[in-house]
């Protein structure tokens, strides 16, 4: 008796295994842009989910925010400070700090791409390395507006853009 139950059981197991769920469609192409229908929120609807919509950082590409988070993340945690997985135990630096923030471009593009300490240096390209200096400069403060188009420091860490206007001049 308990042999035939539980046959008839598995072949009831194994004949479901065969059907189709009536709630599943193919994969299309299309599935991976669900902006057809925004909402309110900043999200958007893909077939009544709610899913995240992941707002744009000036001058920092997709492809930064990869390379961020494939190689720097576990040692400097998500926001620059110092804080991740590897962190504590090797010593990293917090990025948002008055010593790394006061550090030249040139020389935290240095950094990445050399290495220092404990940390490996970066073969990446120029352009994602100075999109990572830029991220590092957000994480410390730095006002999030469109990159310089030239190789020119932002106008924060200019000095004319800290010195006082010129006193007016006496011409009478």
């Amino acid at each position: 008796m308990t042999r035939t139950l539980a046959a008839t059981a598995l072949l009831v197991l194994l004949g479901a295994c065969d059907s189709k769920p009536s709630d599943v469609r193919e994969w299309r192409a299309t599935d991976h842009d669900h902006t057809s229908e925004p909402s309110p929120t900043g999200a958007t609807r893909a077939e009544g989910r709610q899913t995240p919509v992941r707002p744009k950082i000036p001058g920092v590409s997709d492809l930064t925010l990869t390379a961020w988070k494939s190689q720097c993340v576990s040692c400097h945690g998500p926001m620059g400070r110092g804080d991740g997985a590897m962190g504590a135990s090797l010593g990293v630096s917090n990025l948002t700090s008055a010593t790394t923030q006061n550090r030249s471009d040139e020389e935290i593009s240095s950094i990445v791409k050399s290495g220092r300490g404990k940390m490996p240096g970066f073969d990446l390209p120029q352009d994602t390395r100075a999109e990572l200096v830029r991220l590092i400069r957000l994480f410390g403060g730095a006002p999030p507006t469109a990159p310089p188009s030239s190789g020119a420091a932002p106008a924060s860490a200019r000095p004319e853009a800290s010195a006082a206007p010129p006193a007016p001049s006496a011409s009478n």
